[in-house]
């Protein structure tokens, strides 16, 4: 009997006594399901158990744990031996699963904490001015887009993308876009590509000539956030915002009582001063001068202007202001806010 353990007895002795799991639960007052741990050795039935379960199946307490030849005290030492032998089982079990959990954790941690960055791409000079464009990378893929390509007054026939060092990429369009993965086929090293973007510059190529431009490009986004952030309160600004639309609201009004309405725009003119407005689209248009003719176009609904000089039919300056709150300009910052000022000056007096 040296091998027999109790699971195995039980199950022995209950097909003895002709008794099925159900049958030897009732008389144990306990549920089936307990008298099949025990014959699976899953759970150990305690002292008290064991004398009833010899009882119940006829047999000894020495034969029922197969070891006649010990002492009852020894057989006891070797029941909280087993005991002890399966809790130690389920512990090692339980810190081999914390331990595949933590590596898991580990790893995921690795492979996305700060790898997720985005950058804003922007440039301006005298012919051109980028201010919609994205860069986003992670671990393993960047996306690049230089967006809308604004260019005075010419046309573009290619774009070339490099550093001082080398190339990076060239197309015959007019705006550049890169997705790629990084690993087998990818396009370029991304590593090596991020190592040069505080020193990109971009080729705009015309019919017969060339300009450069300086790209700049700041981080935006980063991912250093270990868990989900409530979104923040933002600051009510509601109040100003519905000041400036009241403000326009009331000069389109003035416009509308002062100016005269013909051919679907509302027109006021005055010796070398023009100016109309449609309402259809909400833009509004100065001209003033005559050989030396400067000219605003307004848009109340995106709140962009753009500011022109001719001599004669020659265009000598333009500038595009974005936002009359806060503006942006693409070109000539000092002449934009002159200008700015000058444009609701103009519209302030007349509307007098």
């Amino acid at each position: 009997m040296k091998d027999k353990n109790i699971g195995n007895e039980i199950y022995r002795l209950r097909k003895e006594k002709n008794l099925t799991q159900n049958d030897l639960a009732e008389k144990m007052h306990v549920s089936r399901e307990t008298i099949s741990k025990w014959e699976r050795n899953i759970v150990l039935p305690d002292i008290k158990s064991i004398g009833k379960l010899c009882k119940e199946l006829d047999c000894s307490y020495d034969s029922f744990l197969g070891m006649e030849h010990k002492k009852k005290e020894e057989v006891v030492l070797d029941f909280y031996k087993i005991k002890w032998q399966n809790k130690k089982r389920i512990k090692f079990l339980i810190i081999f699963f914390i331990g595949v959990i933590l590596l898991f954790l580990g790893y995921y941690f690795f492979n996305t904490y700060r790898q997720i960055h985005i950058y804003k791409i922007t440039g301006t000079s005298d012919n051109i001015n980028i201010n919609e464009g994205l860069v986003v990378r992670s671990y393993d893929k960047i996306y690049f887009n230089l967006g809308n390509i604004e260019v005075f007054d010419e046309e573009i026939k290619g774009l070339e993308l490099y550093t001082e060092e080398k190339s990076i990429f060239k197309t015959d369009g007019n705006t550049i876009f890169i997705s790629d993965f990084s690993g087998y086929n990818e396009y370029f090293d991304h590593k090596e590509f991020m190592k040069y973007i505080d020193r990109l510059y971009l080729k705009v190529i015309y019919e017969n000539e060339e300009d450069i431009l300086k790209l700049d490009i700041k981080e935006i986004y980063v991912n250093v956030d270990l868990s989900f952030k409530e979104k923040p309160v933002i600051e009510d600004n509601t109040q100003d915002l519905l000041e400036v639309r009241s403000r326009y609201e009331e000069q389109i009004n003035d416009i509308k009582k002062s100016f005269q309405y013909e051919n679907n725009e509302y027109l006021y003119q005055e010796d070398r001063l023009r100016i109309t407005y449609n309402d259809e689209e909400k833009l509004i248009k100065v001209s003033k001068g005559k050989e030396k003719k400067e000219e605003w176009e307004f848009s109340f609904l995106d709140e962009i202007m753009a500011y022109s000089i001719y001599e004669g039919d020659t265009l000598r300056e333009y500038i595009r202001i974005y936002g009359v709150e806060n503006p942006t300009f693409n070109r000539n910052e000092e002449l934009g806010k002159e200008k700015l000022q000058e444009f609701f000056s103009i519209l302030d007096k007349v509307l007098k």
